[in-house]
């Protein structure tokens, strides 16, 4: 068969045109950007599990502050977006030096700015070039950071004038590196820095798992006040339903060949993935590789998950769940365990119940418990005895669909 664009994008994050839902978080970014730039900034945290789709969230609130894409109101803005990834081990220094490399970046398209871009330059320089003395002195380092980034934020907010509405520093993978640059302490002191200094047009918008609410916690008890929280769910069904009419309005639109979902096969994608986007991208991906009559099936669905070599749930299995289900496991019984658990998402399961669904002897299951626990793959409730969870409802939703009987699937 001849190869032909596939539109859906399992491996990275989704682009703004093919965004799908999170009507309330953009609602709320969206009003953050607008406090920001009548000088009342208002910063944001998006927290879920991986492949929920943050990184994808965060991408469209960068095009939204670019005014790259009008808000839901049909307005425009027109931010300085700054981006920075964490990762893991940066410290204080790694972090200012992401977010004035990520200053310049932006700016670097723009006209009569030199002197600003000059400014990030030399301050870049002046971080790199004090090396090892920087980072023998932590205390030091990190209120001295913090005045030079705050300095620089201001002097370009200041500099740019009427030219921009405001700057918005995005920081993604945050608990990559939240406990190693003291997230929450940086965060504490760089938004009353700012302050101070007379600058009230940054916002700090950050996306990351959900430990790095505690890890934040850990490093300045009251750094999550200055945030309004989102936590991502999974997309409802006619979310899905919608994200997969997109992708193939536009796979039609650039390659001119229609190409058709059946109502049963686009309702088996939904089912399947159960909300989590990255989950959703990678069946229809598969799904839309395998059909050959320019209508995606229910067959076509089954075979890219199930019956394709490396299909969707062997990709999935590989990218977020190796290490837990294969790696760590030796033993079949110890999977019966976590298999037994799945159809309770990631509520607490007694003991009674474990044993019940796999009919384990009480030995074995105890092994199985006392090392899946042992392992960090289940987690036992804290103070109550015989309580057990998974990690994450998305390892549940990968272990139910692992293991379905797709002979006479229910939809």
């Amino acid at each position: 068969m001849t190869p032909r664009f596939n539109p859906f994008r399992p491996h990275s994050m989704v682009t703004p045109g093919m965004f799908v839902g999170r009507y309330e978080e953009v609602l709320k970014i969206t009003q953050a950007l607008a406090q920001t730039m009548n000088d009342s900034p208002q910063h944001f945290l998006i927290h879920g599990e991986r492949g929920i789709g943050k990184s994808s969230l965060l991408l469209y609130a960068d095009a939204l502050a670019k005014g790259e894409i009008e808000s839901p109101h049909r307005e425009k803005y027109n931010f300085i977006s700054v981006k920075a990834d964490l990762e893991e081990g940066d410290n204080s220094e790694d972090l200012v030096r992401k977010i004035a490399q990520g200053l310049k970046a932006a700016m670097s398209d723009r006209v009569l700015l030199k002197d600003v871009l000059k400014a990030s330059w030399d301050f870049i320089s002046r971080i790199e070039a004090a090396g090892v003395k920087i980072r023998d002195s932590k205390e030091e380092l990190r209120h001295g950071l913090i005045d030079e980034i705050v300095q620089l934020l201001s002097k370009t907010s200041q500099d740019l004038g009427n030219q921009i509405e405001g700057i918005v520093v995005f920081i993604d993978e945050a608990d990559r590196g939240a406990q190693t640059v003291g997230l929450g302490n940086f965060v504490k002191l760089l938004t009353e820095r700012l302050t101070r200094s007379g600058c009230h047009n940054v916002c700090i918008g950050v996306a990351g798992l959900p430990e790095v609410l505690s890890m934040m916690t850990a490093s300045h008890s009251s750094s999550l006040r200055l945030f309004n929280i989102m936590e991502l769910e999974p997309l409802s069904l006619p979310e899905r339903e919608e994200v997969v009419q997109r992708g193939l309005d536009v796979a039609n639109e650039r390659t001119g060949i229609q190409t058709t979902i059946q109502p049963d096969a686009s309702r088996y994608l939904a089912e399947l993935s159960e909300g989590y986007p990255h989950f959703l991208q990678q069946y229809a991906y598969c799904a839309f590789a395998m059909h050959e009559d320019d209508q995606i099936k229910f067959s076509d669905v089954h075979k890219g998950a199930y019956d394709q070599e490396n299909g969707a749930i062997v990709q999935l299995g590989s990218q977020y769940f190796h290490d837990l289900y294969f790696n760590q496991i030796g033993s079949d019984d110890y999977r019966k365990v976590l298999h037994a658990m799945a159809s309770d998402d990631d509520n607490y399961v007694s003991k009674k119940q474990i044993a019940d669904r796999t009919l384990l002897k009480q030995a074995t299951l105890t092994n199985a418990l006392a090392a899946l626990k042992r392992k960090n793959i289940i987690r036992a409730k804290p103070g109550t005895q015989g309580l057990y969870k998974l990690p994450s409802r998305s390892f549940a939703a990968w272990l139910r669909a692992f293991t379905a009987d797709l002979s006479h699937p229910t939809i």
